[in-house]
């Protein structure tokens, strides 16, 4: 048998609940952050990453709602007893307040005019934080203008059709995945109105996919008040898997609309090659 490498070796070892401890490790450590005394150039304190914020930054933060401190936002959301959970969902859970903190230092911290050092630590924190991302197949949709973060698990279709969408339905596209949003009709209902709203000059395509989408979009109580119409016939237990079918329809009439005008150009580009190969 062949003997594995150190780094296979490692990857092979890779330990998810190991993860999410060094990552709470490290997060709650006061490795981080340190200050200096600049009469004598040594370190003379230092602090953790949710220290600095609360001293510094916390106050400033519109999402931290009516929070008091990161200590407070931390119990609220009961971190200390998700962090030692298995289930993906939590773990996400965890790392999505871990990176909503490190992402308002990062952005925030060089404006603050201390005199203080960052160790190599906060660069392994942010590594492998990514790097469990990886593990649990999860992506960070960075909402910069609401200086927030969310977590969501990756899907190449959602990609795909975020990425040739505009931003802010491309943020709409990716935060339909998030967690938190199952069982929430009204969210998931928000949602695609807000996708559908830039998708509609595509959705008048008299192609099957295309006018089955528009035709669930004004039936299902998306675009029109009519929950108590046509709606209504739809059980409130089945609405919401409706609504995530309807989801994939409308990323698969972008995709297909997008494909659409891809194959005019390659088509456009076979011509002229086949025209240069009958000179």
């Amino acid at each position: 048998m062949i003997r594995k490498n150190i780094f296979e070796t490692l990857e092979d070892n890779y330990n998810i609940k190991e993860e999410i401890n060094n990552i709470s490790f490290l997060f709650d450590s006061a490795l981080i952050i340190s200050y200096t005394e600049i009469s004598t150039n040594r370190d003379f304190y230092s602090e953790s990453i949710e220290e600095f914020v609360t001293d510094y930054l916390f106050h400033k933060w519109e999402s931290r709602k009516t929070c008091l401190s990161c200590k407070h936002m931390r119990k609220i959301l009961k971190i200390d007893e998700l962090k030692k959970s298995s289930d993906f969902n939590d773990i996400s859970f965890c790392l999505e307040y871990y990176l909503n903190i490190l992402q308002l230092f990062l952005r925030n911290y060089k404006s603050i005019g201390e005199y203080f050092n960052l160790s190599n630590n906060l660069t392994i924190l942010y590594e492998n934080i990514n790097t469990l991302m990886e593990h649990i197949n999860y992506q960070i949709v960075d909402i910069k203008n609401e200086e927030r973060v969310l977590i969501v698990p990756k899907n190449p279709a959602s990609t795909a059709a975020a990425e040739v969408s505009s931003k802010q339905t491309g943020i709409a596209i990716l935060k339909y995945h998030h967690a938190l949003l199952k069982g929430n009709l009204n969210g998931k209902r928000n949602l695609l109105a807000e996708i559908a709203l830039e998708y509609e000059p595509i959705l008048n395509s008299p192609k099957d996919l295309f006018s089955k989408t528009r035709a669930l979009l004004n039936n299902l109580n998306i675009r029109h008040n009519n929950a108590e119409g046509k709606n209504a016939q739809v059980l409130p237990q089945n609405l919401e898997e409706w609504y995530d079918d309807l989801y994939d329809m409308l990323l698969l009439c972008k995709l297909e609309n997008e494909n659409v005008s891809r194959m005019s150009k390659v088509q456009a580009l076979l011509d002229t090659m086949s025209k240069k190969t009958d000179k």
